[in-house]
């Protein structure tokens, strides 16, 4: 069922009409109304369209498997129809979307027979590709005009042209292998994993030296783009966010200089980056101006427009613009894209969301009564149902969903409850989260078991906390940029003052 989803969200952005691809069948075929169902939202999920269409438990029947393969086909064959010409779409990708089209039908052509055809369009595609450093298509179409230079046509001019592209672009191909397969040998640690091994930093720094002879010499879009990402994250595990942005700066710099369009996408991927390092120094105001510049780079209800939402919203809650980061957040979440996100980035919002619904719930932000409708007042038990992927996370974005449920029961006196979460949380770090990388956290959860150890009697609760409140405002974040600001959404000195806050000069003893 994603699947499908995926395409039909790709044909609704495109604005393809359903009758261009489910073309030959009534509006009361079952191809029909199961596409008709995905998008009203009518069906979520397998079980609850097989059960419309074969009665319940036929998810797996070989009958809606047939049914979701035709409406498949028709999807995959309907992306060729997306008219890449429309505004929405700059030079570079009007040129890879229309090249790598032509190029489907050339080979098409030339297994068909048509030469002549096939040769003219090869031709035409082959001088679009060298303005935008298409390398890969650039090999393959040079290889085919060369063959037919040699053996068909013996035209030693153009043979030799072609040649001489394929020499040239063979070696430049090699090298941006060489930079991608470094890139996703660094990349792959960082994707599901909890752990980021000492021996990740040597490796970065290696291939960093390995790839500095070609940066910014060789013309390339892809392999300067991974050799400078390779240069970046060198610092970024280090956490040295002042060379990483002096690195950042080099690869605008650098793509700034450049024509092609696809430098924009390049310069965001690098300006995002500062960001994160801005956030990590504590630089607020200058934080706040780079993520203006990268919504100003980006179209409104990208995806990437949202990730710097989020990116900018936790700059916010760092910096204690609260209601800012309200404003932001309804910005993103009113958005009529924002459904089409993928669930794992909706869960971050919805955590975004309790920590909002806790300011406003003890008047740090007050939501304005025109601008955007009232947000569902907040329930612990939706809000586990709303964020199941990270509620079993073993890599970190479990303790921020801890630590707002303690908020909310400590504002409501429920101490009971507060210290069956707080143990949890201290189970969830002891078996998950390895200790040098989450040592404020660790810092904080001491701190928050000291509650019920001083009777919830605030006076007490300081004078327990006092050495470990030390501990944590003299470490700094040494998480990598990646994974800190996803745990630590509120800097936890500030959280420890509304814990404080919610709390009194009595003494609560609990049941035993």
């Amino acid at each position: 069922m994603e699947n499908l989803k995926e395409l039909i969200t790709i044909i609704t952005r495109n604005k393809i009409k359903k009758t261009d691809f489910i073309s030959g069948h009534s509006n009361q075929s079952k191809t029909q109304k199961l596409y008709d169902g995905i998008i009203s939202g009518q069906f979520k999920n397998d079980e609850e369209a097989a059960e419309f269409f074969y009665g319940k438990g036929n998810a797996d029947s070989v009958n809606y498997k047939k049914l979701k393969g035709r409406l498949h086909k028709r999807l995959v064959n309907s992306i060729f129809l997306i008219d890449v010409n429309q505004a929405a779409y700059n030079e570079f990708q009007k040129a890879y979307y229309n090249c790598y089209k032509e190029w489907a039908a050339v080979k098409i052509l030339l297994g068909r027979s048509a030469r002549r055809t096939a040769i003219a369009m090869a031709e035409r595609i082959y001088n679009i590709v060298m303005t935008h450093q298409l390398s890969d298509l650039i090999l393959d179409v040079s290889r085919v005009l060369r063959n037919h230079y040699a053996t068909v046509s013996g035209d030693k001019s153009k043979y030799m042209r072609y040649h001489e592209t394929v020499e040239t672009y063979q070696q430049i191909l090699n090298a941006e292998l060489m930079a991608e397969a470094y890139y996703q040998d660094l990349a792959i640690n960082f994707v599901n994993k909890k752990n980021i091994l000492p021996e990740i930093e040597s490796k970065a720094q290696r291939y960093s030296r390995e790839l500095r002879p070609y940066t910014g010499v060789m013309r390339s879009y892809k392999l300067n783009l991974h050799a400078y990402l390779i240069h970046v994250t060198q610092y970024e595990l280090t956490n040295d966010y002042d060379l990483m942005m002096e690195e950042c700066n080099n690869a605008i710099s650098y793509f700034e200089s450049k024509k092609y369009d696809a430098s924009r996408a390049a310069i965001f991927i690098f300006m995002f980056k500062i960001l994160s390092c801005h956030i990590h120094l504590k630089q607020f105001e200058e934080g706040e101006k780079i993520a203006n510049q990268c919504l100003d780079l980006l179209p409104r209800g990208s995806n990437n427009w949202f990730i710097t939402l989020q990116q900018f919203l936790i700059l916010c809650f760092h910096s204690n613009q609260l209601q800012k980061a309200y404003n932001i957040f309804c910005e993103a979440t009113y958005h009529k894209n924002f459904r089409l996100l993928y669930n794992q980035s909706t869960e971050y919002w919805k955590i975004y969301e309790a920590y909002i619904q806790y300011f406003i719930s003890i008047g740090k932000i007050k939501p304005p009564n025109s601008l955007y409708p009232k947000l569902k007042k907040f329930k612990i038990s939706r809000f586990l149902n709303e964020v199941p992927v990270f509620s079993r996370d073993k890599r970190g974005m479990n303790i921020p969903i801890l630590i707002i449920q303690v908020l909310f029961l400590l504002k409501r006196r429920r101490f009971d409850a507060v210290v069956e979460r707080v143990e949890a949380l201290n189970q969830y770090c002891y078996r998950y989260l390895r200790k040098n990388d989450t040592y404020r956290s660790n810092c904080f959860i001491k701190m928050l078991l000291a509650l019920s150890k001083a009777n919830f009697h605030k006076q007490g609760v300081i004078r327990k906390t006092s050495n470990y409140f030390s501990k944590l405002k003299a470490y700094r974040y040494e998480v990598p940029t990646h994974l800190s600001s996803e745990v630590e959404i509120i800097p936890y000195e500030v959280l420890w003052e509304y814990v404080l806050d919610s709390l009194d000069n009595k003494f609560y003893y609990l049941r035993q």
